[in-house]
């Protein structure tokens, strides 16, 4: 499984990522690549977020839960620009929770940072500021 989007019949849509956070026998460290991931979690949300709003009437609000399980261990591979290429390790699995507004875009983007934020919490460290341009600057 590489990923799957499923939609209930309460109206519930889940998405869950297989292969980025995979625990693989074939390297020394489990990572997760931050770029790949805020990236990923950038594009899924937004997606998320246009069939809730505009294909399932959802109202104006959206309360979502996001996390990381089985990650206990794994270390944030940051981008070649930073001197120490791996952060962490995480010591906990991660689980957030956020309202987002239909109407104001600055609350998906502080849903995303909240997400991203803890990641980098979980591992004992903060996020740099601005990691891979997010959020960009108004």
């Amino acid at each position: 499984m590489i990923s799957i989007t499923q939609v209930f019949k309460n109206r519930e849509i889940w998405g869950v990522e297989g292969f980025i956070l995979k625990r693989r026998k074939d390297r020394d460290l489990d990572f997760v690549p931050t770029g790949a991931f805020e990236k990923g979690i950038i594009r899924s949300l937004n997606a998320y977020l246009r069939v809730a709003f505009e294909r399932l009437n959802y109202s104006d609000i959206a309360h979502i839960e996001a996390g990381m399980i089985n990650v206990e261990g794994f270390k944030l591979a940051m981008p070649n620009s930073y001197w120490d290429r791996y952060w962490g390790p995480i010591f906990e699995d991660i689980s957030i929770q956020a309202t987002v507004n239909r109407n104001d875009p600055d609350s998906v983007n502080a849903a995303l940072l909240k997400i991203f934020e803890a990641v980098f919490d979980a591992a004992g460290t903060e996020r740099p500021e601005n990691l891979g341009g997010f959020p960009v600057a108004s």
